[in-house]
């Protein structure tokens, strides 16, 4: 086209936003001086043969050429920038915090992004404010001399015009860890403008902690541990035709598999005598993860590696004695894993977009849950205080001062295996967190509230099927109800082969008293050997 000022290219929305893209269209319009009845044909013609199957299929039965310019805008914009769920928006940005060597400017620019379907009016400002001094990053406190502080110290510290004192642990040489946030006019905030720390023996200064590797959002992967799958001899290798993938996630599975060939997790290939069908699972943040169904392939076939996984009871008597909890949890874990190349053959996936393979572990195969927690075990072998339970590492000291040693202990030997943890998803030096549906403090273990609330909340059942699911649940606090089979023999009764379905007044009455059992029940206490007789 001779004399067409500009180019408007094809439409990427991961390269840019449906909003842009119509604007910078107007321009072209406008520069070129486009007739009105020719910017339909002309913005059908540019948008990309991508959009355009979209629209045709967004507008069935009718024609993209019999809509009006701004019915096309309208329907794609449907499509790609529907409005935001204000609730949803609001959450994101309220969990959003500094990210490893993010700028603070980098990151007020990062909130303000997010704030702007978030409808804070007038209080968008100090909205902000908060935000930005509660997300910012842990510090790390530097002495500034060669001196040889180590062990528990207060540093008073000045931040906007108020001083506080603050209990720091001096882990080596002229290093002090600040664990915790502090507390100024009764608002819990980060370390935001320090101007300086002092105690007696020195001057300090703050500098943001880049030094912990482990703290990154991209995926890392295991050192020198390698999983080998086997197979059953004399199995036939399975290959299903791709599933269908519904248009309204079509370029959301697309962006995820393109992820995935970038950080190593899948390469392509062209060829294979294995194939697995995908199963998009939406996630929290509105994206897909794409995972395999390799129960109708490889599954059947593969032959289970025995590794049992630790008991509950078990995790939690290794924990006796400790004050305060802490909890790292690993960035999807399983991913984190390198797979043999023999092993690769049998993980490929068939999508869409043709055939991928494996080059770490996925989640979905029978083996892993084994192969990951034995992997764990050799990993934090002989660490003090430590328990795991596949991908959640929960550890504990006497006092801060051993608390503060173990987690060091923790994070070194989780970088020495290259090893990566979802920040936002961790804990440290809390009076008491959430594990494994339990709450963990020092005087014990207590029932998760939310989940007591589901077991006292829910209805009698109308079934067998029901009433397995109710058993379950309370099953899983049994020990912290005495005498639980006796107290629900009417119930298990009904479970029997030749029972026919009754709800009778005595089952009614064991369901009530099972729900007033747990609400009344105690706290367990930590295994104490001084307490045997």
């Amino acid at each position: 086209m001779a004399g067409v000022i500009g180019s408007v290219g094809l439409f990427d929305e991961l390269v840019e936003q449906w909003s842009s893209y119509t604007e910078r269209f107007g321009y072209f319009v406008v520069a070129n001086d486009i007739a009105e009845e020719k910017v339909v044909p002309t913005f059908l013609s540019v948008i990309g043969p991508k959009t355009f199957n979209l629209l045709r299929n967004l507008l069935q039965p009718d024609k993209p050429g019999s809509k009006t310019y701004r019915e096309i805008v309208e329907t794609l914009n449907g499509h790609f920038s529907p409005k935001p769920l204000v609730i949803a928006e609001r959450f994101r940005f309220h969990r959003r915090s500094q990210e490893e060597g993010e700028s603070v400017t980098m990151f007020v620019a990062a909130l303000r992004k997010l704030a702007e379907h978030c409808e804070f009016g007038d209080v968008l400002e100090d909205t902000l404010r908060d935000r930005l001094v509660c997300g910012l990053c842990v510090f790390k406190a530097y002495t500034g001399h060669k001196g040889h502080m180590k062990g528990m110290t207060d540093i008073t510290v000045q931040c906007k015009d108020q001083t506080a004192k603050l209990p720091v642990y001096v882990t080596k040489g002229n290093f002090a860890s600040i664990m915790g946030r502090l507390w100024i006019n009764a608002l819990r905030v980060n370390l935001l403008e320090v101007r300086q720390l002092s105690d007696a023996s020195s001057q300090l200064q703050v500098i943001l902690d880049k030094n912990e590797e482990v703290f990154h959002e991209e995926l890392g992967s295991m050192k020198d541990i390698t999983v080998k799958l086997h197979i059953k001899p004399g199995s036939k290798p399975v290959f299903m035709k791709a599933r269908t993938v519904p248009y309204a996630i079509r370029d959301k599975v697309e962006a995820d598999l393109d992820a995935l060939v970038k950080s190593g997790v899948l390469e392509p290939v062209t060829t294979s005598e294995w194939a697995t069908p995908i199963v998009p699972v939406p996630k929290n943040n509105g994206g897909i993860r794409t995972c395999g169904d390799f129960k109708v392939t490889l599954n059947p076939v593969l032959c289970v590696e025995q590794y049992p996984l630790p008991l509950i009871d078990d995790l939690f008597a290794g924990l006796s004695g400790g004050q305060k909890f802490s909890k790292i949890d690993l960035n999807q874990a399983y991913l984190q894993r390198h797979v043999d190349e023999e092993s690769r053959e049998w993980l490929t996936i068939n999508t869409h977009k043709g055939l991928f393979r494996y080059c770490r572990l996925p989640f979905g195969i029978t083996s892993a849950p084994a192969l990951f927690q034995r992997a764990m075990d050799q990993i934090l072998s002989g660490l003090p205080g430590v328990q795991c339970y596949l991908d959640d590492i929960l550890y504990t000291g006497a006092n801060d001062e051993e608390h503060l040693r173990n987690l060091d202990a923790v994070l070194k030997r989780l970088r020495q295996y290259g090893l990566r943890v979802r920040k936002e998803k961790c804990e440290f030096l809390r009076p008491s967190v959430e594990y494994l549906g339990h709450v963990i403090d020092h005087a014990g273990l207590h029932k998760a509230p939310l989940k007591t609330k589901a077991i006292v909340d829910a209805p009698a059942p109308e079934n067998v099927s029901q009433l397995r699911s109710f058993l379950g649940l309370l099953n899983y606090y049994g020990r912290f109800i005495p005498n639980l089979a006796s107290l629900l023999k009417p119930l298990h009764e009904l479970l029997c082969k030749d029972v026919k379905w009754k709800w009778t007044n005595e089952c009614n009455k064991a369901f009530r008293n099972a729900k007033n059992a747990l609400i009344s029940s105690e706290v367990l206490t930590h295994f104490n050997p001084s307490y045997q007789s």
